[in-house]
């Protein structure tokens, strides 16, 4: 009879456990350049917050895979891109292309907050499809193209957003926008 006794105490301290939630915690980084920042976010496995310590301007685009669930905390601070070219060839067209960096190139999860900026060459974020795509808050600047890029799904909760004189800030491509708020100049 013990023996069923402690049995049954182990099984029901075991459904117990089964049914608690246990919380996952998510990694922080802070980073202060672009190094860091690369770094991060290719080193990133799980949910991860990447917190900017100062201004970084970037060599080339920062891609955002999609195996990544990033948050990018701005944190007040201005992420931008160098203002030049790279060349791109078309095998169809047999020509070369020359093409201004996107700040992020998104293909993962991907949260903006802070209240920084992001300033792009070309666009200040690109989200492609199959991708999620929130703005908190902060501003986008598109210097010669749009602030916002979507083909994925953009969910708008605040912020700034304009792109080049001429350009719309937001060009969505058959992906899902929701606005909530925000400004569009």
């Amino acid at each position: 009879m013990k023996g069923k006794k402690l049995l049954a105490g182990i099984l029901s301290a075991a459904m117990v456990l089964v049914t608690m939630a246990f919380p996952v915690f998510a990694d922080e980084q802070t980073v202060s350049n672009a190094d860091e920042l690369q770094k991060a976010v290719e080193s990133a496995a799980t949910e991860t917050t990447i917190t900017l310590t100062a201004d970084i301007t970037l060599d080339s685009s920062l891609i955002i895979d999609d195996t990544k669930n990033i948050t990018l905390n701005l944190n007040g601070k201005k992420l931008g891109v160098v203002d030049t070219t790279y060349p791109y060839y078309d095998e169809n067209d047999q020509e070369t292309y020359y093409y201004y960096y996107n700040t992020i190139k998104n293909s993962g999860n991907l949260i903006i907050t802070g209240n920084g900026t992001i300033e792009g060459a070309n666009n200040a974020i690109s989200s492609y499809s199959g991708a999620t795509l929130t703005i908190e808050n902060g501003e986008l600047n598109g210097l010669r193209n749009y602030a916002l890029y979507n083909e994925g799904t953009v969910t708008i909760e605040s912020g700034t957003f304009e792109g080049n004189p001429g350009e719309w800030d937001l060009m969505n491509e058959g992906g899902d926008v929701t606005i909530n708020g925000g400004s569009f100049n």
